[in-house]
């Protein structure tokens, strides 16, 4: 699967996002989070919200998902185009 790694795209109005993740092949980005800091959230939730606000497809993935990651992040896949 070709990726993306850590790249800026423009996506609403001037901001910029920078996705851990993107693939290309299929329009998916992916973003790890993982901190559990107030402003790390903050920023978080609206960067959530700028993707569903412009219908972009997210799988997002947290550190309980670590130790199961290959199969999460497939089943997340595999759910996005459902």
């Amino acid at each position: 699967i070709r990726f993306r790694y850590d790249e800026r795209f423009r996506i609403l109005n001037g901001y910029a996002i920078r996705p851990d993740f993107y693939l290309p092949e299929y329009d998916v980005y992916i973003e790890y989070w993982g901190m559990d800091t107030a402003n790390y959230k903050i920023g978080m939730l609206k960067k959530q919200k700028l993707y569903q606000q412009q219908g972009k497809r997210l799988i997002s993935l947290y550190p309980v998902d670590l130790p199961v990651m290959r199969e999460t992040l497939l089943g997340k896949l595999q759910a996005s185009f459902c």
